[in-house]
């Protein structure tokens, strides 16, 4: 066996295996690591920039590979933004792609079982079943705070604000809420 055969042969095993490990992430967190859309995360960076917010701290619930999170520290570059992710994956990939930026933390961690109602922005792109099992956690959250949404919006509440985005195939809505 070659050199080239001996490296194309490890590069295979770890592509399989990537792939096989995000199919098992997949299942037990219950969602696709999907990343945003540029589109949708320049929609999300525009609704806040319309705020004139000055927030201490940001979280991204299922940050992904780490794009918003990054978008978010650019425009608001004196506070904390945290990110989660539980896919091994995508939170190695943000890990390493926010690992210059002071003020960034990317968790390995479920955000269900971590207080989040000291943050003034909360950003996420869930499912409804994960919407609906995060709505105690976001009631939680201090009077001025946004939640903004993409795709999904949170059941039974009223956003301020919902734009869209054109995608492939269907228009993308952005839920934005302020919790009174």
């Amino acid at each position: 066996m070659s050199v080239f055969d001996s490296i194309y042969s490890i590069i295979v095993i770890l592509i399989f295996s990537g792939i096989a490990i995000s199919l098992i992430y997949e299942k037990k967190a219950r969602i696709s690591p999907t990343p945003v859309l540029p589109a949708v995360r320049a929609k999300v960076m525009a609704m806040l920039d319309a705020q004139k917010m000055t927030p201490d701290n940001i979280v991204d619930l299922g940050c992904g590979w780490g794009g918003l999170v990054l978008k978010l520290k650019r425009l608001y570059p004196v506070c904390k933004v945290t990110g989660f992710e539980i896919s091994p994956l995508p939170f190695w990939f943000s890990r390493l792609r926010t690992s210059l930026s002071s003020r960034v933390h990317i968790m390995r961690k479920n955000f269900f079982d971590k207080d989040i109602s000291n943050n003034d922005i909360v950003t996420c792109y869930l499912s409804p079943y994960h919407m609906e099992k995060l709505k105690p956690q976001l009631e939680n959250l201090k009077s001025g705070s946004v939640v903004i949404s993409c795709s999904f919006p949170i059941k039974d509440w009223i956003p301020v604000q919902t734009e869209y985005v054109r995608g492939i195939f269907v228009m993308i809505p952005v839920f934005m809420y302020i919790i009174k």
